[in-house]
C-alpha cells in the first residue's frame, strides 16, 4: 500500500486570524478528519526535511499517534508504528484523533503559520513554494495545486469573513466557509466541507460529498434548511432544523432526524434511526434499521373490556403524537425490546413479567355464593349456570348475546298476599278498616261520585249541573194558563188557535199542580207512560241496594252512600281513601254514565207532554197532539211532586225525578266485583211494566246504561197510556162534579165549582192517552212533583227528573251531565294500569265494565309482584332458617346442620327472653 508522508513548514508571524476561533477549530476539526480519512495510516517510516531552515524539537510519538513539533527544522525524523494524528506547534502537542478542541488557540503562539505538501514516501520531501508564501499546496500526480491560505493574516480574508476553499466554488453569503471543489454555500453563515456539498439555508452545513453521475447529473450532499445538517455522502436535510447523519440519509421535515445509511425521516419531528429506518408521519419515530413507522397521531387504543377500540378520548386511550416503530410488520420484520423495567405509571411500559403476574392472578378466578354460603371457586373457562327455584321465575339468556333475562311467570301461584294488615288471597282483598273487593262483591263503602265532567256525545253521562241546566231551560218553556184546568196551550196567533203540541197544568201564576192517582206506567224503550210515585220510590229502593255504601231512599229523599276503598301507588303502597261518589272511585265508568244519560233523556221525552187526552182505542190518558198519523207525543208540565211511596200512585215531576236519578248515580254496587283474575259485571234489577200497565216483574242489566234503558221503556209506556183526548176528556172533580167542559175548538172550560181534579174517575180503561188528533205528542205542564216513594203513583214532572238526571250526574263525576240543549254528556275516566311488567299506563275507560276489567288486572299483576316478593322472602328464609321440620323422625330440629353445643335465646343486649 502506498505510504504518504507529510512535510510541515512552520513559521510564526506573529498575528491573530480574523475568525472566531469556534470556527477555525470546527473547520480544521473537519478538515484534518476528512483529510486523514483518506490516509492509509499504517506503521511506516516517515521522513520529514524542514530544507533550509534548522530543525528542532521535531518528534514523533511512537505509539500515542502524535508528532511534536517545536521551532522550526530542517532534519529528518522517521516514525515506525505510529498513526500521524496530531502536530505540536511549539511548546504545544495538538491531537487530531479527537475532536477540534485539540486545537485551541492557545495551543498555537501568536502569529505562527504553518504550511504543507503532501508527497509519497518515494518522494523527497521538499518545500514547494518559498518560505515567504504561506499557502497549503496538494501534490497530485506530481502536479503541485494551490488549494488556498489555509492560515492567513487579518488582511487577506474577505471582507464579510467568510472562509472559502476548493475548485469552482459558488459562496453567496456571509461569513460562511466552504471547503471542496464544486462546494456551494448560498446564504449566511452555512458550510459546505466536500466535494459536490451544498449548504443552501441559513447557519446549514453540508458535510460529505455528492457524485456526478455519467448522464452528467449531480446529486449533492445538501443542507437546504434554515439550521439544517447534512452529513454524509449524498446525505440532504431538506427543511428547518433538519439533521441527516449517514450515506444516501435525507431528513425531509422541519425539525426531523435521520441518522443510518439510506434512512428517510419524511415528516415534521419525525426521527429514524438506523440503517433504512423510515419514519413517515409528524412526530413518528422509526428505531433500529429497516424500522418503518407510519402510524400518525389521534388512533385509539384497544381495550379489553370493549374488545375493539376504545371510545375514552383522554391521552391514555387515544394517541397524541405518531407511533414510535422498532421493526417493519408489513415486512415481516420485528424486534423484542429487551431490559424493560416493570412500569408504574398509567403510562409506562410493562414487561412480560408483570404479564406473567397478572395471569396468575386471573388464574385464580372468582367465588360464586349464594346468601354468603356455599362458596365455590369459579375459573374463567368455568361456566356458571343460573336456576330458578320455581316456575314462578323464568331465566333465559339469548343465543346471540350474553343477556340474563330475569322474567316472572305470566300465572304465579301464591296462598296469599300481606301488606300490612291487608290481605289479598284467592278470595279477593281486603283492606283492613276499608273497602273490600272479594268473591262475594264489592264493600265500597260510604262515598259518592264527585268531579264528573259535562257529557258532551249524545252518549256521554250528564253530571248535576248539566241536568238543572236542562231542567231550567225545560221549565221556562212552561207556560201556565190555569191553576185548574188541563188546557192545550194556546198559539201566538192573532186568533189565539189551540196548541196541539203543549198542555199546561193550573194557571200560569199558580203554583205546581200534582197529579195524583197514576197507575204504573210501562217501563220500556217504546214507553210514554207517565211514572209514578211507587215507581220511583221501588227503583230509587233498589238502586239504593245494588249501591251499597249505606245508601238509601226513604219518603222521596236519597242518603248519599260512602266508599272506603284503597289507593295503591306506584311503589305498592297502600292508602285507604274516602269516597262520596263512583266517579271518583271508578274512573273508568264513562260508558255506564252514557247509557244513564241516554235513559234520563228517554225519561224526560216521556213526561214532558203537551197535555193529557182520553184515548178510547188506546183506553187510557196519552200527551200525543196533532191529527191522524200526524200526532206527536207531548210534554206534561207543571206537575207537582207526586207521593213517593210504596202505595202511590201519583205522577212524580221532572225534580223529583232529577233528585232520584242524582243519587242513584252515586250507588253503582250491583254485585260487581273482582274475582279470578277477571271483573265481574254488575247485576240491576229494574221492574218491567207493559203499554197495558201489566208486568212489574224484575229484569236483570248488566251496566247503569241497560238499566236507565228499562226505566226510560216504563216510562215510555206510560206515555202511550196517555192518550188523545180530543173528543173525551174526562177530567172531574171528586163527588162526581164536572170539572171541565168541552167547548168550540176542542177546548176545555173550568166549571166553577173545585175540588180535587180526577181524570177519567167515571170512566173504564186503565191508560190515558193525549195524543191529538194527529197521534202527536203533547207537554203536560204545570205538573206538581209527584211523591217519590215506593207505592208512589203520582206523575212526576221534568224538574224531577232533571234533578235525578243532575245528581246522578254529580255522584258519577268525570264530566257527565246535561247541556244547555238538555242533551246528556258522559263523562271521561281514566285509570293508572298496573301492567304484569311493573310499569304503569294510563288508559281511559267509557264503560264500569271495562274500567273493572282494568282495575281486575291491576290488582292481578300487584298480586303476583307481591306474590313474587313473598316467594322471594319465603324461600330465603327456608333455605338460611335453623329450625326446619325433619319429615323422616317427625321432629322439629333446631341447627341441625351446624356445629355447637349451645342455642341461646337472647337478644341484642344479652338479655334473656320468656
Amino acid at each position: 500500500m502506498k505510504k504518504n508522508t507529510i512535510l510541515t513548514e512552520n513559521k510564526l508571524r506573529f498575528s491573530r486570524s480574523p475568525y472566531p476561533w469556534f470556527l477555525v477549530k470546527d473547520v480544521l476539526f473537519v478538515a484534518m478528519v476528512a483529510f486523514l480519512s483518506n490516509v492509509s495510516l499504517v506503521s511506516a517510516g516517515v521522513s520529514v526535511n524542514t530544507g533550509d531552515v534548522q530543525p528542532k524539537n521535531i518528534t514523533a510519538n511512537e505509539g500515542d499517534q502524535s508528532v511534536a513539533v517545536s521551532t522550526p527544522v530542517n532534519e529528518q525524523a522517521a516514525t515506525s508504528n505510529n498513526d500521524l494524528a496530531s502536530l505540536n506547534a511549539g511548546v504545544t502537542s495538538v491531537d487530531v484523533t479527537a475532536s477540534a478542541e485539540g486545537l485551541q488557540a492557545n495551543n498555537i503562539n501568536e502569529g505562527s503559520e504553518f504550511g504543507g505538501l503532501f508527497a509519497t514516501a518515494n518522494e523527497p520531501i521538499e518545500p514547494i513554494m518559498p518560505s515567504d508564501h504561506h499557502s497549503t499546496q496538494l501534490m497530485m500526480g506530481g502536479v503541485p495545486i494551490a488549494v488556498a491560505n489555509m492560515v492567513a493574516s487579518r488582511a487577506n480574508y474577505n471582507e464579510d469573513h467568510s472562509y472559502v476553499v476548493g475548485y469552482q466554488t459558488n459562496k453567496q453569503g456571509k461569513n460562511v466557509v466552504i471547503v471542496g471543489p464544486w462546494s456551494q454555500a448560498l446564504d449566511n453563515d452555512a458550510i459546505a466541507i466536500g466535494k459536490l456539498s451544498k449548504a443552501q439555508g441559513v447557519g446549514s452545513i453540508a458535510i460529505g460529498s455528492g457524485v456526478t453521475t455519467d448522464n452528467g447529473s449531480t446529486a449533492y450532499s445538501y443542507a437546504f434548511g434554515t439550521n439544517s445538517i447534512a452529513l454524509g455522502v449524498l446525505t440532504q436535510a431538506m427543511r428547518d432544523n433538519a439533521v441527516a447523519i449517514g450515506t444516501n440519509t435525507m431528513a425531509r421535515g422541519n425539525h426531523s432526524l435521520a441518522v443510518g445509511g439510506k434512512s428517510v425521516a419524511m415528516a415534521d419531528e419525525a426521527s429514524a434511526l438506523g440503517y433504512r429506518a423510515v419514519a413517515v408521519t409528524s412526530t413518528s419515530v422509526a428505531l433500529g434499521s429497516n424500522s418503518f413507522s407510519d402510524k400518525a397521531a389521534g388512533i385509539a387504543g384497544f381495550s379489553p373490556l370493549l374488545k375493539g377500540a376504545a371510545t375514552n378520548t383522554g391521552f391514555a386511550w387515544k394517541s397524541t403524537l405518531s407511533a414510535v416503530s422498532v421493526g417493519n410488520v408489513p415486512n415481516g420484520k420485528t424486534r423484542q425490546i429487551t431490559g424493560v423495567a416493570a412500569g408504574t405509571e398509567l403510562f409506562d411500559a410493562a414487561n412480560v413479567a408483570q404479564l406473567k403476574s397478572l395471569q396468575i392472578y386471573v388464574d385464580k378466578g372468582w367465588k360464586l355464593s349464594a346468601g354468603g354460603a356455599n362458596a365455590t371457586a369459579v375459573s374463567i373457562d368455568n361456566t356458571v349456570d343460573l336456576a330458578a327455584g320455581n316456575d314462578n321465575l323464568k331465566i333465559t339468556k339469548g343465543n346471540q348475546d350474553n343477556k340474563v333475562k330475569f322474567d316472572l311467570a305470566q300465572d304465579i301461584t301464591l296462598n296469599s298476599v300481606k301488606a300490612g294488615s291487608n290481605t289479598f288471597n284467592a278470595n279477593g282483598l281486603v283492606i283492613s278498616n276499608g273497602p273490600q273487593i272479594t268473591t262475594a262483591g264489592i264493600n265500597a263503602g260510604n262515598k259518592k261520585i264527585t268531579g264528573l265532567e259535562k257529557g258532551i256525545e249524545g252518549t256521554d253521562a250528564v253530571n248535576k249541573a248539566q241536568l238543572d241546566e236542562s231542567l231550567n231551560n225545560i221549565s221556562k218553556k212552561v207556560d201556565f194558563t190555569s191553576s185548574f184546568a188541563i188546557l192545550y196551550d194556546k198559539n201566538s196567533d192573532y186568533n189565539s188557535s189551540v196548541n196541539y203540541n203543549s198542555v199546561t197544568l193550573g194557571k200560569k201564576d199558580s203554583g205546581p199542580v200534582a197529579l195524583h192517582n197514576v197507575k204504573d206506567g210501562e217501563i220500556s224503550q217504546q214507553s210514554h207512560d207517565a211514572i209514578n210515585g211507587r215507581q220511583i220510590n221501588k227503583i230509587s229502593q233498589d238502586v239504593a241496594k245494588y249501591f251499597g255504601g249505606g245508601a238509601a231512599f226513604n219518603n222521596g229523599v236519597f242518603t248519599e252512600p260512602y266508599y272506603k276503598l284503597s289507593k295503591v301507588s306506584k311503589e305498592g303502597k297502600v292508602e285507604n281513601t274516602l269516597f262520596n261518589n263512583v266517579g271518583e272511585a271508578f274512573t273508568g265508568l264513562d260508558t255506564n254514565i252514557k247509557n244513564v244519560n241516554d235513559r234520563i233523556k228517554d225519561i224526560s221525552q216521556g213526561v214532558a207532554q203537551d197535555s193529557l187526552l182520553w184515548d178510547e182505542a188506546e183506553g187510557a190518558f196519552i200527551a200525543k197532539h196533532g191529527r191522524g198519523a200526524l200526532k206527536t207525543n207531548s210534554k206534561i208540565k207543571n206537575v207537582e211532586d207526586g207521593l213517593l211511596s210504596a202505595g202511590s200512585t201519583e205522577a212524580v215531576n221532572g225534580s223529583q225525578l232529577y233528585f232520584v236519578s242524582n243519587v242513584l248515580s252515586s250507588y253503582l254496587g250491583g254485585g260487581a266485583g273482582y274475582k279470578d283474575g277477571k271483573l265481574i259485571t254488575p247485576t240491576f234489577k229494574i221492574a218491567q211494566f207493559n203499554v197495558d200497565g201489566s208486568g212489574g216483574n224484575e229484569k236483570s242489566y248488566s251496566n247503569v246504561a241497560s238499566a236507565f234503558t228499562g226505566i226510560n221503556t216504563s216510562f215510555t209506556n206510560l206515555n202511550q197510556e196517555i192518550i188523545d183526548v180530543k173528543n173525551s176528556i174526562l177530567v172531574t172533580q171528586d163527588e162526581g162534579i164536572n170539572l171541565f167542559q168541552i167547548v168550540s175548538g176542542g177546548r176545555l172550560r173550568l166549571n166553577k165549582k173545585m175540588g180535587v181534579v180526577s181524570i177519567g174517575k167515571g170512566t173504564g180503561g186503565t191508560e190515558i192517552s193525549i195524543l191529538n188528533n194527529d197521534s202527536a205528542k203533547r207537554i203536560i205542564s204545570g205538573v206538581e212533583a209527584g211523591r217519590l216513594s215506593e207505592d208512589s203513583t203520582d206523575a212526576v214532572n221534568g224538574a224531577q227528573l232533571y234533578s235525578i238526571g243532575k245528581t246522578v250526574a254529580t255522584y258519577f263525576g268525570g264530566s257527565a251531565g246535561y247541556n244547555e240543549k238538555g242533551e246528556w254528556s258522559a263523562p271521561s275516566f281514566k285509570i293508572k294500569s298496573f301492567k304484569n311488567d311493573g310499569s304503569v299506563v294510563e288508559a281511559s275507560h267509557n264503560s264500569v265494565a271495562a274500567a273493572f276489567e282494568d282495575v281486575g288486572a291491576s290488582f292481578t299483576n300487584i298480586k303476583n309482584e307481591i306474590k313474587k316478593d313473598i316467594t322471594n322472602v319465603i324461600t330465603n328464609v327456608k333455605d338460611d332458617s335453623l329450625v326446619k321440620w325433619d319429615e323422616v323422625t317427625k321432629l322439629i330440629k333446631i341447627g341441625s346442620e351446624k356445629g355447637g353445643d349451645k342455642i341461646t335465646l337472647a337478644n341484642s343486649q344479652e338479655e334473656a327472653r320468656t
